[in-house]
């Protein structure tokens, strides 16, 4: 028999390339623990689950890809390569891809999806509709033999029985769950009697209740035209529906409140506003009956009412009498005043007064004027008087003679002016005489 010895290193080489021809990439999910991250930018870690582990690398290029850091204790869902570690002889997991796994993965799904609806108006409280207040029909999307639709139906009978109640059965975890809820959505949209829609179902893990966290039931939810109280779950379940519904409620119980009216305090409110409107309408009645008997003390017989009138036109009338005599009497001063004036200002008395203010200017203008030729005479007077007074003639008057040359009338003043047998001419007092120098 032929005996082959191997090496440690041929053994450790030989299994690697059976390992890997084998199996090659695979999926595995286990439980991050000794994650290390040096400053080569690896990582390694151990996968482990109840009963086993083993060792794991993702080099640099490889996980820089990934959105997350892995920490001990998350849930890794791995594609990795299986190979052995040649030093040292064990087998490890070479990852290429890694992603959250089990609840980790729904975690990181709900979050990204929250964020992304958040961003765009989903849950805003501006556009979240109003529960009606007394509604007579609502709608139920459940499981039909879950716990949450007889927690809800339970509250309702109690408090308002009158309500009419349509359940639509749908499952509420597993694939066909998110297309008979969508459904059931619509099918109460179409329904023009619903008033109110109640998404529900019990307590559940994270992946039970992962369906109220996929966007298109969330959208499903936002766009639906009648309200929608979503009660998913226990308290402490948020589910995105609870952030897209018009309302949110904390557990199916909390929903059949919300939307049903408690009956018996209905009845007790009733009962005392009942009471106070009978009061009311009491004390109007009363204040009424105080007001017709005052009023009734106001009231004036016709018979008095009507003579008070007839004394009330009579003194009327005796005012208007006086008031048309007064103005009668005025009218006709006014006349006369008119009249003479009208006579003042007639074109004959006109003339005649024009004709005798004539005659008077006309005098005292003749007065003027003989008033002015008397003063301009008794000037002129004065001035002949005083022109006499220095006239040569009146000198002549006393013997003296005014000589003149013949020819030219120049004054001659002394004998050495004139020559003999020359003419001259002799002013006297009373008249001329022409003469001849001998």
């Amino acid at each position: 028999m032929d005996k082959t010895v191997y090496s440690v290193s041929q053994l450790n080489k030989h299994n690697k390339r059976l390992l890997e021809s084998s199996l090659g990439v695979i999926w595995i999910e286990g439980e991050v623990s000794n994650f290390s991250r040096p400053a080569s930018g690896h990582w390694y870690f151990t996968l482990k689950d109840a009963s086993s582990q083993i060792r794991c690398a993702m080099f640099k290029q490889s996980n820089l890809s990934l959105r997350f850091i892995p920490e001990n204790g998350m849930l890794l869902t791995l594609k990795a390569k299986v190979t052995i570690y040649e030093p040292s002889g064990s087998y490890q997991l070479i990852c290429q891809y890694a992603e959250l796994g089990g609840d980790g993965k729904i975690l990181k799904d709900y979050e990204e999806l929250k964020n992304k609806l958040e961003l765009e108006g989903l849950f805003n409280q501006e556009i979240k509709k109003p529960l009606p207040a007394f509604p007579e029909t609502i709608g139920i999307i459940s499981s039909a033999t879950g716990a949450a639709l007889q927690d809800i139906l339970q509250v309702i009978r109690r408090r308002a029985p009158t309500i009419n109640i349509i359940v639509y059965a749908s499952s509420v975890q597993g694939q066909q769950a998110l297309p008979e809820l969508i459904n059931g959505i619509d099918y109460f949209s179409q329904n023009s009697s619903i008033e109110c829609i109640i998404l529900a179902r019990g307590g559940g893990s994270l992946e039970d209740l992962n369906v109220f966290n996929q966007e298109a039931l969330a959208r499903k939810v936002y766009h639906c035209p009648i309200p929608i109280i979503s009660a998913i779950g226990h308290e402490t379940d948020v589910t995105i529906c609870d952030f897209v519904a018009d309302i949110r409620a904390a557990t199916p119980s909390v929903a059949g409140e919300l939307i049903s009216p408690d009956q018996q305090q209905w009845l007790a409110w009733i009962e005392q506003t009942q009471e106070k409107l009978h009061e009311l309408i009491i004390k109007n009645i009363n204040q009424k009956r105080q007001n017709i008997k005052f009023l009734r003390t106001q009231i004036v017989h016709p018979k008095n009412q009507l003579q008070t009138m007839q004394q009330q036109l009579d003194d009327y009338a005796q005012r208007l009498e006086t008031s048309i005599k007064h103005l009668l009497i005025n009218k006709k001063q006014n006349h006369k005043i008119c009249h003479l004036q009208l006579i003042q200002h007639q074109p004959k008395n006109k003339i005649a007064q024009l004709k005798q203010k004539n005659e008077t200017i006309k005098h005292l203008l003749l007065e003027a004027i003989k008033d002015q030729i008397n003063e301009r005479k008794n000037t002129l007077k004065q001035k002949a008087n005083s022109l006499n007074l220095l006239s040569p003639l009146n000198t002549l008057s006393r013997g003296y003679a005014l000589i003149t040359e013949d020819k030219n009338n120049k004054v001659v003043s002394s004998i050495e002016q004139i020559s003999e047998g020359a003419m001259i001419n002799v002013q006297l007092s009373d008249g001329k005489v022409k003469a001849k120098v001998l």
